[in-house]
């Protein structure tokens, strides 16, 4: 991974260009928690899971620089061709 897709800076959406937010889901009194960056505006998103199990596992810091850079390194996926409509 390297520094820039890693930064701190979450990039635009990669689909919309609007601006992203990070989410924390769950906290450490559960056994799993999520870090989840999504699109404010089209609500495309990635997300990362963390599985803590007494005190093993990894981090939440881990699960939030793996997210990051998931986002970060996304490319957008290309538009399907327009369907053909029939008429009659």
């Amino acid at each position: 991974m390297d520094n820039d897709s890693m930064g701190k800076d979450l990039l635009a959406c990669p689909f919309c260009g609007a601006q992203a937010d990070i989410k924390h889901i769950g906290n450490e009194y559960v056994k799993k928690q999520v870090c989840e960056i999504a699109c404010t505006t089209c609500g495309c998103f990635a997300h990362q899971r963390v599985a803590i199990l007494n005190g093993r596992g990894h981090t939440y810091a881990w699960a939030e620089q793996k997210c990051r850079y998931r986002w970060n390194t996304r490319q957008p996926t290309p538009s399907p061709a327009p369907l053909a409509r029939k008429d009659g």
